[in-house]
């Protein structure tokens, strides 16, 4: 009896060894595994940074900005704007592009619209939503690691859940679409302007960003060139004034001046793809206006 009970223990033992054994050899696959994906990922996501050398100026924002032609001073523009794009990656992008290109380019143009203020921004820069744990996948390699675990709630499977995610480059972006229907831009409406779980009517986050990319670019002697660019009448006249002065305020607390304003332009609908977007013609008709004003803000000083 006592060797039967030995047996069953020293086969408890063997059995909770061999368990040990496999959960290590798990753990030190799954980590080599995440170690070499962060490690070839962030080495494709600095080439291709290295490669926007020789661009002048750099269109950067949110996917109002991805509509623009990319010949706005020629064969200099690089379109690096993506779709849903908040101010915090973008502060990270031209910090990243400074450190690897110094003196490579020397201007922005960024998109600022009255929706960039929106709580649809509270919801991209925060994990408890989807759209928040969508952010963090797509622009994940954008961020420092510090910020990363910041913005992941120092929740680590957050962050490993990232590491094997397709970075959201961006880049120009046409369409055919136009003449939206109601039912468009009554649901943009709600998703720029909507509250689902509490956050707060305005990005405060957004504020702060801009106005430290703003800081960023008269340190460094970047021209920075804001744009706003035009929306479908049907969803200006719907959106609450108090977003329109929220925009206005952020704009007259900026020490950058330079801006190229069409929110008050009555654009043709057959010009937009949606509430928002410009469609292919719109987009070569005001790409044409923006290349004029660059040209009467003396752009062409920082495009020898």
């Amino acid at each position: 009896m006592k060797n039967r009970s030995l047996s069953i223990s020293n086969s408890d033992i063997l059995m909770r060894s061999f368990l040990i054994k496999s959960i290590k050899f798990v753990f030190t696959c799954l980590v080599a595994y995440y170690f070499i994906v962060f490690s070839y990922n962030s080495i494709d996501i600095r080439q291709r940074f290295k490669k926007i050398n020789g661009h002048r100026l750099l269109i950067l924002g949110d996917s109002q900005l991805q509509r623009l032609e990319t010949d706005l001073v020629g064969d200099s523009t690089y379109n690096f704007a993506s779709s849903g794009e908040f101010y915090l990656v973008t502060y990270h992008k031209l910090l990243r592009l400074i450190d690897q290109n110094p003196g490579k380019f020397n201007a922005v143009l960024l998109g600022i619209s009255v929706h960039s203020f929106a709580p649809t921004y509270n919801r991209l820069m925060n994990v408890d939503f989807f759209d928040g744990q969508s952010s963090l996948e797509r622009y994940f390699y954008f961020l420092p690691l510090s910020e990363s675990w910041t913005f992941a709630h120092h929740e680590p499977s957050r962050l490993f859940k990232s590491i094997d995610k397709t970075t959201e480059w961006g880049g120009a972006f046409s369409s055919v679409r136009s003449n939206p229907d109601s039912s468009i831009i009554n649901e943009t409406l709600r998703s720029h302007y909507g509250i689902q779980k509490n956050e707060g009517r305005f990005c405060d986050e957004q504020s702060l960003y801009l106005k430290k990319i703003d800081s960023l670019c008269i340190a460094k002697q970047i021209r920075l060139v804001l744009v706003t660019c035009p929306y479908h009448q049907d969803y200006l006249s719907k959106v609450d004034s108090s977003y329109i002065v929220h925009y206005q305020t952020v704009l007259s607390s900026l020490r950058t001046k330079a801006h190229i304003s069409f929110l008050d332009d009555r654009v043709r609908p057959e010009w937009m793809s949606d509430a928002c977007h410009l469609n292919r013609s719109g987009s070569a008709v005001y790409s044409m206006r923006i290349k004029q004003a660059l040209d009467s803000i003396n752009q062409t000083v920082y495009f020898p």
